[in-house]
């Protein structure tokens, strides 16, 4: 039941997801001194934006993957992260381990307050662009608890 819940958290993080970072596209090239004018509804598209892109980088990192290695017996719980991210690259659910912590050092970067507007134009820009990446783990993670542990999603 915990992996069905999981699933279901990730796949609503990931819809919001998609969502901000389409509509952030729609906005065009949001430079620094765009972003540094960027209107309240913009500002709130934005922090939807990053809000999603941490939350569903820590559920899946975090808490999902752990517990589709756990359920598939591929790696005990007590293994260290890139273990872990090892043994997922291996089942197809992630493309690369590297890839992925760089995901992870760029949701890091993200939860701080850079007063630097280019660094923060450039986080967001990585955003946009890496979010898919997030979206297709999730696919790949969805795939395999279907396909490899028979779990059915209603």
């Amino acid at each position: 039941m915990r992996l069905e819940n999981l699933l279901r958290q990730c796949q609503s993080h990931a819809a919001r997801l998609e969502t901000a970072a389409r509509e952030i596209g729609e906005l065009g090239t949001l430079d620094a001194s765009r972003l540094a004018a960027a209107c309240e509804s913009d500002a709130k598209r934005i922090d939807l934006l990053l809000f999603r892109y941490m939350r569903l980088q820590d559920a899946l990192g975090g808490r999902l993957f752990p517990a589709l290695l756990e359920a598939g017996s591929e790696e005990p719980v007590e293994s260290a992260f890139i273990d872990n991210l090892h043994a997922l690259e291996r089942l197809g659910v992630i493309d690369s381990s590297e890839a992925w912590m760089e995901l992870r050092a760029l949701r890091n970067q993200m939860a701080h307050d850079y007063p630097d507007p280019e660094i923060n134009a450039r986080i967001l820009a990585e955003a946009v662009r890496s979010a898919p990446e997030l979206v297709r783990a999730l696919a790949a993670a969805l795939r395999y608890a279907r396909d490899k542990l028979r779990l059915v999603l209603e």
